[in-house]
C-alpha cells in the first residue's frame, strides 16, 4: 500500500489530533480507513482571485521574463525532489512527467518548459539531459507566479497522490490548459477528458484541456458567496 509510509505520521494525528478538513472525497475516503469517520470532514477550499486571474494582454509577459516567444511552454509549479538527495517525489510524478514530455517533444521541438518553487532539482537534471530547454524561477512572488501561469501553453500534473493539487484552482482561475492524473480533488473540478491514468502515461494523448469547464467551476470557489460559507464551516466544524 503506498500509504503505509505514513503510519507513523498518521498515528501522530490519531494521538494529537480533534477534528481533519480534507478538501475532496478522494482523501476523505482515504482518511476514513486510518481515522475514526466523525473526527473528517470535507469542503473545498476558498480561492483568492485577487492572487490569480487572467490577464487579458499577455504580450510583454514573455519578454519581461526573456522566454521564446515562439516556444510551446509547459509549467510545473511543484516540488518534485525529495530533500537534498536530488532523487524524485514519486508522490508527486515527475518520473511520469518527463515521459510524457519526451513522447510530446518527438513531434515538438518547441516544448519548453517553467518551473518555480524549491526542490527542482530532479526535473532540472532530467531536461538537462534530454537538452530540453527549461526556465527556472526560484522563490518569486504571487504576482509573478500569476505571470507564469498566464503564459503557458499547458500545465501538466502527473501525480500519483495529492491531497490538492492547488494547481488546478489556479489554473482554473488563469484560464489555462492543463491535463491531470485522476487525484486529490482533480475529479470533482475537472471535465473528465482532461484526465489520464498514472499509470499508463501513454493515456496523455487522449486527455484534451476544457478550460472552460474548469474554470466555471473554480470561479464558484473564488466567490464571497463562498468565502462566507467556507468560514462558517470552518467555525463549525
Amino acid at each position: 500500500n503506498k500509504l503505509d509510509i505514513l503510519k507513523p505520521q498518521f498515528e501522530f494525528m490519531n494521538n494529537y489530533g480533534n477534528h481533519f478538513h480534507t478538501i475532496c472525497n478522494n482523501t476523505k475516503n482515504i482518511l476514513i480507513k486510518y481515522f475514526n469517520k466523525n473526527k473528517i470532514s470535507e469542503k473545498k477550499l476558498w480561492i483568492n482571485s485577487k492572487n490569480f486571474f487572467e490577464i487579458k494582454n499577455k504580450s510583454n509577459i514573455r519578454e519581461k521574463y526573456n522566454i521564446d516567444k515562439n516556444s510551446y511552454l509547459i509549467g510545473s509549479f511543484q516540488k518534485d525532489t525529495e530533500g537534498k538527495t536530488n532523487l524524485p517525489k514519486l508522490s508527486k510524478g515527475p518520473d511520469i512527467f518527463i515521459n510524457v514530455l519526451k513522447d510530446m517533444y518527438k513531434t515538438n521541438k518547441n516544448i519548453q518548459v517553467v518551473l518555480t518553487g524549491l526542490r527542482r532539482e530532479y526535473l532540472i537534471n532530467e531536461l538537462k539531459k534530454l537538452n530540453i530547454k527549461y526556465y527556472y524561477f526560484n522563490m518569486i512572488s504571487l504576482n509573478q507566479v500569476n505571470e507564469l501561469y498566464n503564459i503557458l501553453d499547458l500545465y501538466l500534473v502527473c501525480s500519483r497522490c495529492e491531497g490538492g493539487p492547488r494547481s488546478i484552482f489556479e489554473c482554473g482561475l488563469t484560464n489555462r490548459p492543463i491535463i491531470s492524473t485522476n487525484v486529490g480533488i482533480v475529479s470533482e473540478l475537472m471535465n473528465k477528458k482532461s484526465i489520464f491514468d498514472a499509470n499508463n502515461y501513454m493515456t496523455y494523448k487522449n486527455a484534451v484541456p476544457d478550460n472552460k469547464f474548469l474554470k466555471n467551476n473554480v470561479e464558484i470557489l473564488s466567490s464571497r458567496k463562498y468565502l462566507n460559507e467556507f468560514k462558517d464551516y470552518i467555525v463549525n466544524c
